[in-house]
Formats: structure tokens, C-alpha cells, sequence
């Protein structure tokens, strides 16, 4: 019987072993993934920070053109205001100017009514 019992301590040993030697490359494995990871988190981190600031660039750079073009469509629209007005009061004038010609007509026709009534 003892070399049964010793089979098997021996048996359980290499079994031992084994799982020790699973152990010891799984914790190496992950050591190994655990640095590739760090690596690959910092890397994505500092991507992430460049393309964080490239975008602050780009967005910086939008809004300046949106802000002149705002400037620009100010000044485009105070020069059609002016324009306008302009437009307006030279209608007005024009306006006056053939009523005022119109209400001396209907002056005029009215006192030569009243001469070809008197």
C-alpha cells in the first residue's frame, strides 16, 4: 500500500506543482497586461489631452471668425439701415412734392370753377 499512498502524494505533488506553474505565468501574464494597459491608458490620455487642445484650437478660432463676421453683418446691416432711411425720405419728398402738386391743381381747378361760375 505504500506505493500506492506514495504514487499518489506523488501524484498530488506534479499536481501542485502544476497549478503553481499555472499560477506563476498567469500572475506574470497579468503583470504583463497590467503594464500594456498602463502604457496604452497613458497613451490614450495624452491623445486625448492633444486632441482636447487641438479642439479648444479650433474652437477658439471659430468663434473669433464667427465674431468678425457678426462685425460684419453689424456694418452691413447699419449701411442698408442708412440706405433705407435714405430710400424713405427721398420717397417722402417725392411723395410731398406730387401731392403738394396735386393739391394746387385742385386749387387751380377749383378757382377756375368759381370764374366760370361767376
Amino acid at each position: 500500500m505504500t506505493n500506492k499512498s506514495d504514487r499518489a502524494k506523488e501524484n498530488i505533488d506534479n499536481a501542485a506543482d502544476k497549478a503553481k506553474n499555472v499560477v506563476d505565468r498567469a500572475d506574470d501574464g497579468s503583470r504583463n497586461a497590467g503594464d500594456k494597459a498602463s502604457d496604452m491608458a497613458s497613451n490614450a490620455g495624452d491623445k486625448a489631452r492633444d486632441a482636447a487642445d487641438k479642439a479648444k484650437d479650433i474652437a477658439g478660432d471659430a468663434a473669433d471668425k464667427v465674431r468678425d463676421m457678426a462685425s460684419d453683418a453689424k456694418e452691413k446691416a447699419k449701411d442698408l439701415a442708412e440706405d433705407a432711411g435714405d430710400m424713405a425720405r427721398d420717397a417722402g419728398d417725392k411723395i410731398r412734392d406730387t401731392a403738394g402738386a396735386a393739391a394746387d391743381k385742385v386749387k387751380q381747378a377749383g378757382r377756375d370753377a368759381k370764374r366760370k361760375i361767376d
